[in-house]
């Protein structure tokens, strides 16, 4: 989930999800692929598109193109959840006794 996603990351899904912000095409699947823990290249090139916009050689609409680019040149995609697991049924269920034998005092 997005708790596990690193600062970069989360800087660019909050920038993809801006109102204010023209998004490219392709925003939403990179809203997606990103959305899930991706490797630290991916991350330094997300570091660099917010570099750029720091230093103010990209507007916040260049940042957002630039996101969905570098989801696009590593070749991300949207990453299914893992399946529910299955519920327990009383056929899981088992009996576990222990017993502790004590020194006598």
């Amino acid at each position: 989930g997005q708790e596990q996603i690193g600062p970069k990351q989360r800087w660019a899904l909050e920038l993809l999800r801006d109102p204010t912000v023209a998004l490219p095409a392709g925003a939403e699947l990179a809203d997606e692929s990103l959305s899930v823990e991706r490797s630290s290249a991916v991350r330094r090139a997300l570091g660099d598109v917010q570099e750029r916009l720091l230093d103010r050689t990209l507007s916040r609409d260049e940042a957002a193109a630039g996101i969905v680019r570098v989801v696009s040149d590593f070749g991300l995609q949207p990453v299914a959840p893992p399946p529910l697991p299955e519920r327990i049924t009383v056929e899981d269920l088992g009996v576990v006794c222990w017993m502790a034998v004590l020194p006598q005092r």
